[in-house]
């Protein structure tokens, strides 16, 4: 793959996970909402567990995921102003697979969403290989690049750091 090619897929992976996340971080409550959390590292190895959970259901034998990293940001609430708590995403690219069964990868992901208590939220296929559906505050996705790899990936509800909200002052 040239250097275009992997860019133009990398773009399109930033701005598909930007939007998905954008929809979380408007959902991330009010500055009002001092409650306890779980921590940032507890819900990121949820969204971890939930992803992979979700992969080795839906891809063959043989696949591997490449992690692509945690990707933290901040919540705003209605107003687009910071809360103080933080959300995260994990990403994976599907690497080992038959890009030729896509589709077929996309319906066995939308299957075990029904059968594991998930929502659909979108499946703009067939003009845009995309679905993701939500639970308990998580969303998770699956899209193919423009070339046809496919990236699963999470992202978390909203929640202090630490699982703490601050002081107050």
């Amino acid at each position: 793959m040239n250097s275009k090619s992997r860019t133009t897929i990398t773009r399109a992976l930033a701005a598909a996970t930007a939007t998905a996340l954008l929809f979380t971080v408007s959902a991330c409550g009010e500055q009002g909402d001092m409650e306890k959390t779980a921590s940032l590292a507890e819900v990121q190895a949820n969204a971890d567990k939930m992803v992979k959970d979700a992969a080795g259901a839906v891809f063959p034998s043989g696949f591997h995921l490449t992690d692509q990293g945690p990707q933290p940001l901040q919540c705003n609430d209605s107003t687009d102003r910071p809360t103080g708590k933080v959300l995260t995403s994990v990403n994976y690219w599907v690497d080992g697979i038959d890009k030729a069964a896509n589709t077929t990868y996309f319906d066995k992901l939308k299957t075990w969403f029904a059968a594991n208590g998930w929502h659909v939220e979108a499946d703009k296929r067939p003009h845009d290989p995309f679905l993701n559906a939500s639970r308990d505050d998580y969303l998770m996705s699956l899209e193919a690049s423009s070339a046809g790899r496919l990236n699963i990936g999470a992202s978390t509800p909203c929640v202090w750091r630490d699982g703490t909200p601050p002081a107050s002052r």
